[in-house]
Parts: structure tokens; C-alpha cells; sequence
């Protein structure tokens, strides 16, 4: 299905087609899983029924609701433990479409975005040379980027710190990129580190300079990340055209995800769950940074690479992006440093998985189907647009049962907290239940950013 360009001339016109024409085949791919299900004899059905299953999930979801249930979860951001009233609306959701619901709740720890800094600063007279805003422009076109309607610039469980130093360019920050430096003399020790984004996880990142003695850290996208959708290859930024704006800032979890030692979850209950009334805690950095770490736009950060110009080694050809005015020199500049201060407010917090459960003849045997319902943000894609289809395959499943179809398995439905900060809500039901999902849980199916926009040889081109 696409769009052609010519429609992105009219914005708000082009952006209502495309969700139009996006959940259109959203129904369809829906329609696709649920039929899977069937064919898989996950259903068990009667022969005086006069329609197929396939056919009484298709005349269900003839009428398509997946825009409005999108519009409900995205009205307002839904970071992790902040929304309880979309817990409390899906599980009346899950109820009113014949499933038993539940609420199961957690007490975690997790961060909040408070205050930041960032300064560059003349080594010699402390004058300060750049102020960065740290702050996402607000398009009127799009209501999610007003100030009262979105979530400051933050990464989830970044170190809180006030640090000044001489920085470097460490390309991607990866394990190797770091034994590439020491190799090109230079020292990353007691200075902040500037890596871009991609290659490897972000919290990942910030271990491995950690590791090398770097006492902070600043994380960018590069234009060259940008598979050539590019304003230097004509391609307009969003929200006119689909090259990424300048000004935009990918938020993210610091946690050390995938790192040797570290484990998803709650960081103070590693391999239990976050629940009772005499939790254990423990020391949060097996899996967490020490040294504080700010997310900036790779507008905001010319300025501050480009004092890097002629300085220290010369970048290997594979490290060079396509960040206009920087030559990818990797410095220090002895002349200038910078102060990065970072202070996020840490609380033990709820958060609220929901579950909504159509029992089957077999209770031994349950098919998962689940999506996480926080985001960064107001998170229209991840997580939303999988939030929306699990509603959907709620309805749909409903439908069935009310038709007189009887489940062969237990399918249960569940609606995450917490993925964003650190897979939370998934990794501490995981913990609390292992037992049951060891021995029953026979297949999962997540429905994660069911639906995506993405713009390829100049087509608008809805991905599922």
C-alpha cells in the first residue's frame, strides 16, 4: 500500500490516508493471526455453527475500531508507571469483550526526568561558549511535540552527576570501538565520551565507557545512520518529508541490556519478582551506569563536535558519518570542555500489567499474545499500534466465543508495563509466575509496533 508523494504536500490530509488506509491493513494482517490460530487447532469448533471461525473474525472486525483505540492510548504520553488509567481502561476493554481481567502490580524502581545541563565551556576562562537547549522543537502540525503534551529529553535509569571535562568522539561506543581508540593513543580516561547511536544497545554504551574510565556521556544520531534519507540527498525533515528532524532526540533505556552480569527487570530484585511486602533490594548498578548520560539532537550537537575539528586522531574511514561542519576528528580539544549535569528523580513505583484470559477446554496449554502499553512518549507506533491490534484480537476472540465457538487452549492476553524502562513488566511476571509459564505457556505472539510508516525510493509505505 502506498501513498504518493505528492500527498505530503498536505500534511494533516496525508498523515489521516495513511492511518486510513494503514489500520485498513491492519484489519487484514489481524484477520491473518487470528487465522493462523484457527488453523493451528488452537480453536475447537462445531459443525451446526453455520460460519467458519475465519469468517466470524472477518465479519467482526468489518467494522474496524483500531484508529479509535489507537487515539485512546495515544491522547497523552504513557511513560512507564504514570498511566494507570490505561491499565484500568484495558482491562475493562478485556471484560467488556467476555475475557476474565486482571490487574497484576509491582512496586519498581525507576527513574524520572528532572533536571539537566549541558555547557561548552573555554577551557582557560570557564566563559560559556554553547548552551544546549536540550528541548525538542514544537511542530504544529504535530500536537505529541507541545511542551504540555510530551516528556522531556531523558534516558531511563541515566546516573544522576555534574561533571566538566575534555571530550572525545568514541564512533558507536562499542566494545571494540574502545580498543580501536587505545590503539589510535587516545585516552578516554576522566573524559566524556560522545557516541552515536546504533550498532549496539545504548545502555550498552554507556557500560563500555564507563568501563574505560570515562566519567560521562553524550548519545546522538548521526544523519549517516539514516539509510540516505538525508536532507544533504533532498529529502525534506519531518514533518514536512521523512529525513529525520534535526532537532530530534531518541530517549531510551541506560540499563546495560544484554550486558555480561546484567539482567532485565527491576535492577534491585534481579530473578524475583518487585512484589510483597518485605521486598529485598539490591544495589542497582550490577545492571545500571554510575556516571551521569544525556540523549541530544544532532543539531544540538554540531557545535560541540565541530570543536573538535583538527584535534587528536583522525576517525578510521568506517567511524565517519554525515554530521555537517564535523570532520570526525576525535579529539580532545584542550581548549574546550564540557559540563554535563544530569539530575532524574528515583522513586520505587508502581506499575500494571493487565491480563485478560478466554479459558479453553485445556488449562494446561495457554497461548500468550501480549504488547507493552508505556511509552517515551505518546508512542503512536511502539507501543500503541500493537496495543490497538491486541484490543482488536480481543474483540475478535470475544466474537468467537459469543458465536459458540469454545477455545481448545487458554488464551490469555497481556497488556505490559514498564518494557521501555528495562522489559520490567514482562521480565518481573516472568519471575512471579516462571513456574506457570515453564509448563504451560505453549507459544507467545507480541504484538510490539504492529505498524509502522516508513519512507522507501520515495513511496509512503505502510509496514506490518
Amino acid at each position: 500500500m502506498a501513498i504518493d508523494e505528492k500527498s505530503l504536500s498536505g500534511y494533516s490530509v496525508a498523515r489521516t490516508n495513511r492511518a486510513s488506509k494503514a489500520f485498513t491493513i491492519l484489519k487484514y494482517s489481524l484477520c491473518t493471526y487470528l487465522a493462523i490460530y484457527v488453523y493451528l487447532n488452537f480453536i475447537s469448533t462445531r459443525d451446526s455453527l453455520s460460519l467458519s471461525p475465519e469468517q466470524v473474525i472477518l465479519n467482526e472486525l468489518e467494522s474496524n475500531h483500531a484508529g479509535e483505540w489507537l487515539q485512546k492510548y495515544t491522547d497523552k504520553p504513557s511513560l512507564t508507571g504514570t498511566a494507570k488509567n490505561l491499565a484500568d481502561w484495558t482491562k475493562l476493554k478485556f471484560e467488556e469483550y467476555g475475557a476474565s481481567a486482571s490487574i497484576d502490580t509491582y512496586e519498581v524502581y525507576l527513574s524520572f526526568p528532572h533536571e539537566h545541563d549541558l555547557s561548552l565551556l573555554d577551557s582557560k576562562t570557564n566563559e560559556t561558549l554553547y548552551k544546549a537547549p536540550l528541548e525538542e522543537d514544537e511542530l504544529s502540525v504535530d500536537p505529541a511535540s507541545f511542551k504540555n503534551n510530551t516528556v522531556p529529553t531523558f534516558l531511563g535509569y541515566a546516573a544522576n552527576g555534574n561533571v566538566t571535562a575534555e571530550y572525545v568522539y568514541v564512533n558507536y561506543g562499542t566494545k571494540n570501538d574502545f580498543e580501536e581508540l587505545k590503539k589510535l593513543g587516545v585516552d578516554v580516561n576522566g573524559k566524556i565520551a560522545i557516541a552515536r547511536y546504533g550498532a549496539i544497545f545504548r545502555g550498552l554504551k554507556v557500560k563500555f565507557a564507563q568501563d574505560n574510565g570515562a566519567i560521562g556521556v553524550l548519545l546522538y544520531s548521526d544523519p549517516g545512520d539514516d539509510h540516505g534519507i538525508t536532507p544533504a540527498n533532498g529529502y525534506k525533515q519531518y514533518p514536512e518529508g521523512p529525513a529525520r528532524n534535526d532537532g530530534s532526540v531518541q530517549r531510551g533505556s541506560a540499563q546495560f541490556l544484554g550486558g555480561l552480569g546484567a539482567t532485565p527487570g527491576d535492577p534491585t530484585t534481579p530473578g524475583y519478582p518487585s512484589q510483597g511486602d518485605d521486598i529485598k533490594r539490591s544495589d542497582p548498578h550490577q545492571s545500571t551506569g554510575k556516571i551521569p548520560v544525556l540523549p541530544i539532537s544532532y543539531r544540538e550537537i554540531k557545535p560541540i563536535l565541530a570543536k573538535l575539528n583538527g584535534k587528536g586522531a583522525k576517525s578510521p574511514k568506517k567511524w565517519v558519518g554525515e554530521l555537517e561542519g564535523y570532520d570526525y576528528s576525535i579529539g580532545p580539544n584542550p581548549k574546550v570542555q564540557l559540563n554535563l549535569y544530569n539530575n532524574q528523580i528515583y522513586n520505587i513505583t508502581p506499575i500494571w500489567n493487565v491480563y485478560g484470559e478466554f479459558e479453553g477446554e485445556s488449562k494446561d496449554e495457554v497461548i500468550l499474545i501480549g504488547n507493552h502499553r508505556d511509552a517515551w512518549v505518546t508512542g503512536a507506533s511502539d507501543p500503541h499500534s500493537g496495543s490497538a491490534v491486541l484490543i482488536e484480537v480481543a474483540r475478535a476472540l470475544g466474537k468467537l466465543k459469543a458465536s459458540g465457538y469454545k477455545f481448545k487452549r487458554t488464551i490469555r492476553l497481556a497488556s505490559w508495563d514498564g518494557e521501555e524502562q528495562g522489559l520490567l513488566g514482562l521480565t518481573e511476571a516472568g519471575e512471579n509466575f516462571s513456574k506457570e509459564f515453564q509448563s504451560k505457556v505453549i507459544a507467545y505472539l507480541n504484538l510490539d509496533s504492529s505498524l509502522q510508516i516508513c519512507y522507501i525510493q520515495r513511496k509512503v509505505l505502510v509496514l506490518y
